[in-house]
């Protein structure tokens, strides 16, 4: 792998005895792997959550609890992609109408396979789907073995149809 001059890079290494016959420590064999993507993919993870921590505290449209179960799709998918995907690239967009928040995580991981989405227990994924349910809306996964996936999250953002709306007092 090539990387430009001056360019951090992130290494894991790994220090192991070398002994002898008799059990005398002769030397050491080390073992370095190169990690620099992982962390470059948890950084760009790192900022996409920090800007969507600034993006909800900016949607007047959306209720606090709204907010924050938004919040908390987002921080699941997000951790997701980090422990599952080996993605490299993550990209988070919000979208708000008049009527409607579409919300859409995109990384270029793995994939997912159908029988992971319905498994009792995958409970990021289950927490996510009942999230949106409580919210009045609908959640979409897309995947393509080695190609990534998306999420597509669209919640109603009138009173009326959210799952925590007033209409119910």
């Amino acid at each position: 792998m090539d990387f430009p001059a001056g360019e951090k890079r992130y290494l894991d290494i790994s220090y192991s005895p070398y002994l002898s016959v008799e059990n005398e420590v002769k030397g050491f064999v080390v073992n370095a792997r190169n990690i620099t993507e992982r962390k470059k993919a948890e950084e760009q993870l790192e900022k996409s959550q920090k800007e969507l921590k600034k993006l909800t505290a900016h949607l007047q449209t959306v209720r606090e609890e709204d907010s924050i179960a938004i919040y908390r799709i987002v921080q699941e998918a997000l951790n997701n992609i980090k422990w599952h995907s080996n993605a490299k690239t993550v990209n988070v967009s919000l979208k708000i109408t008049k009527n409607h928040l579409e919300l859409m995580i995109e990384d270029d991981g793995i994939g997912i396979k159908e029988e992971d989405l319905n498994k009792s227990n995958s409970f990021g994924i289950i927490g996510m789907k009942e999230r949106t349910s409580f919210l009045g809306g609908e959640i979409e996964f897309k995947s393509l073995f080695n190609e990534g996936t998306t999420i597509t999250v669209t919640i109603p953002i009138n009173p009326e149809s959210s799952g925590t709306g007033s209409s119910n007092n």
